[in-house]
C-alpha cells in the first residue's frame, strides 16, 4: 500500500522563484569576477606627474601710461557758464580759452574794451551831480 504524497503548490512556486533569483545573482557575481580578472591592468611603477615650469620675477613699482583705442563721446564732469557783468567788445582772448584746456587761477581769460563802460559810468556820475 502506498501512501499518496501531496505537494504544496505555494511552496513550489516560492522555491522556483528563489532558485531563479539565486541563479541571476550568481551570474552577476560571476560576470563581475570575470571582468575584474580579464580587464586591463594598471601600469605599475612610478607615477609620472608633470609639474609646470614657473618663472618668478620680482615686482617693481613703475608708472605706466595705458593707451586705449576706442570710440565714444567725452562728457565733462561739470560745466561752467560765464556771463559778463558789463557790456562791451572783447579786445583780448586767452589762447588757452578753449574746450578741454586748463587755465590757472588768476589768469586773464577775456579783456573787454572799457570805453563803453567808462562812458556809461561818466553819464551816471553826471546825473548824480
Amino acid at each position: 500500500m502506498g501512501r499518496a504524497i501531496t505537494i504544496d503548490v505555494g511552496w513550489l512556486r516560492f522555491a522556483a522563484w528563489a532558485f531563479i533569483c539565486l541563479l541571476i545573482l550568481g551570474a552577476a557575481v560571476g560576470g563581475a569576477a570575470l571582468l575584474i580578472l580579464l580587464g586591463p591592468k594598471a601600469p605599475k611603477g612610478e607615477s609620472k606627474e608633470r609639474y609646470p615650469t614657473v618663472r618668478v620675477e620680482e615686482a617693481v613699482v613703475t608708472t605706466v601710461q595705458i593707451m586705449l583705442d576706442s570710440q565714444g563721446e567725452v562728457v565733462p564732469r561739470r560745466r561752467t557758464s560765464m556771463t559778463a557783468e558789463v557790456v562791451g567788445k572783447l579786445t583780448e582772448v586767452n589762447r588757452a580759452f578753449e574746450a578741454g584746456e586748463t587755465i590757472e587761477e588768476g589768469e586773464l581769460l577775456l579783456q573787454i574794451d572799457g570805453a563803453d563802460y567808462e562812458a556809461a559810468l561818466a553819464v551816471a556820475n553826471s546825473k548824480l551831480a
